[in-house]
């Protein structure tokens, strides 16, 4: 019900501006033609053509827009400047394909020039206007609905920012029926406490009530029963607040498939096989380049270091963790001496292992270049979590229990920590934490331009490392 009011008036919303942004096109087209600065009415087709396109744009705007973010009847002047820019630039956009699809030469570029202008401006103060016209239009006076919360206390408080929002929306709260007893008049909000939670078939009775709110599901199911039964005999509408995310402490995902409802605690882009050919495709493009171009000269460049240095291999090889766990060998160029009794330990600032210039080969991430061949053999990815040693494996997952949910994916030769400064030895707990941070938030928020994003700003720590670059 509050849904569909909400659905509702973005509908309205997004009809009266695609009447706007006609009025602001055909205005402009009687404006240029009125001063004798363009003969339009040659090429009315076309014009019309154009009209369609504009919405077009600002209707994939529009329709892009998260409304669980953003709160058209709240917004404040940056807000409103952004999403004002944003409708401008789709409608900019789909015009400017159709003008390189159709190498139209007979369209005014004056005339879109100044259509995009005025449209702008009229967009900000549509933006300002509309929805609380809109709101007022719909959800007042009788289309009110008042609405009983049904809950403990403290949750009323933790809703004050959706009850806010729904005021707006005409749901006006007439009051709490709390969970426990208590001697407390209202709540923090000023929402008058009506009784207690048993007391719902009475307070039905005697206040005119259209919607309940349950804040809270009841532990027994005889309460739970007794309250859907009050709400049917009364002819009231019942919506539940789902508060699953803080039973299991993270935010869920909700599907069905096949009749049947599922929660997962976590979105995952990569369990699409067209999102992994994708990742795969750009992994190669990548790689396979950088193998046959950068590693011939790197190779010969780290061989004469180590030669002079701390004769050896070339290649330094140790087995890690790749995804789900599952071992693989990864490939560096080596960096430290081959007298080294404990290849385990975690590279450290200064380290004696570490030979003179292969410092600087660490610093400026030159010693994981062969990892371009674990990329190419598809053990890992050029983008994902750092793979760590077994040992780091069992050491940090002792520490944090989501750890090993980093495994979702294949390990990267650069990640999403990495980039952000979280790179180097671990020294404590929290440093672990943050990793595995944001090597989830990687998981669950991939795309292609992320990756291409985590690359571009790797180069550019390749060129100028940062302090815990050791």
């Amino acid at each position: 019900m509050i849904r569909s009011r909400e659905v509702g008036l973005f509908n309205a919303y997004s009809f009266i501006l695609s009447g706007i942004l006609t009025a602001c096109f055909w205005g402009t087209f009687l404006a240029l033609q009125f001063l004798g600065i363009r003969d339009l009415t040659q090429n009315l087709e076309a014009y019309l053509a154009y009209n369609l396109i504009s919405i077009g744009g600002l209707m994939l705007q529009l329709y892009q827009t998260d409304s669980s973010r953003v709160n058209l009847l709240a917004l404040d002047p940056l807000q409103n400047l952004q999403i004002s820019t944003s409708q401008t630039l789709h409608v900019a956009g789909a015009l400017t394909v159709m003008l390189v699809l159709t190498k139209d030469l007979a369209i005014s570029r004056l005339f879109l020039v100044v259509y995009l202008l005025v449209l702008g401006g009229v967009l900000l103060g549509a933006n300002a206007y509309v929805p609380q016209t809109l709101s007022r239009l719909f959800f007042t006076g009788n289309n009110q609905i008042p609405a009983l919360l049904i809950g403990r206390l403290p949750r009323v408080g933790r809703m004050r920012h959706w009850l806010r929002r729904m005021q707006s929306y005409g749901i006006h709260v007439v009051g709490l029926l709390a969970e426990e007893s208590t001697s407390r008049k209202t709540t923090i909000l000023r929402i008058p406490i009506v009784g207690e939670a048993r007391h719902l078939k009475e307070i039905l009775e005697k206040i005119r009530i259209e919607t309940v709110v349950l804040l809270d599901v009841p532990q027994e199911q005889s309460v739970l029963d007794a309250i859907i039964d009050a709400t049917d005999r009364a002819g009231v509408r019942m919506i539940v607040l789902n508060n699953l995310s803080e039973v299991f402490k993270h935010s869920l995902q909700f599907y069905r498939q096949f009749g049947t409802d599922f929660i997962a605690l976590r979105q995952e882009p990569l369990q699409d096989p067209l999102n992994r050919v994708i990742k795969r495709a750009f992994d190669i493009a990548l790689a396979l380049p950088a193998t046959i171009l950068l590693m011939p000269p790197l190779a010969l460049l780290v061989w004469i270091i180590q030669r002079t240095q701390s004769p050896g291999p070339l290649f330094f090889r140790q087995t890690r963790a790749g995804i789900q766990n599952r071992r693989f060998e990864i490939i560096k160029f080596r960096t430290m001496h081959v007298e080294n009794s404990d290849a385990s330990r975690q590279a450290t600032e200064n380290d004696s292992r570490v030979f003179t210039l292969g410092r600087w080969l660490r610093k400026c991430s030159i010693d994981e270049i062969p990892q371009f061949l674990n990329v190419l053999r598809g053990d890992m990815s050029l983008v994902g979590p750092r793979p760590h040693m077994l040992e780091h494996n069992a050491q940090f997952a002792k520490v944090l229990s989501q750890y090993h949910v980093r495994t979702f994916v294949k390990p990267g030769v650069s990640g999403l920590a990495q980039v952000r400064g979280f790179r180097g030895e671990a020294h404590t707990p929290e440093d672990i934490s943050k990793r595995v941070q944001c090597d989830v938030e990687y998981i669950e928020r991939w795309s292609l331009l992320l990756d291409v994003f985590i690359v571009l700003k790797t180069a550019w720590q390749v060129l100028r490392p940062p302090k815990s670059a050791y």
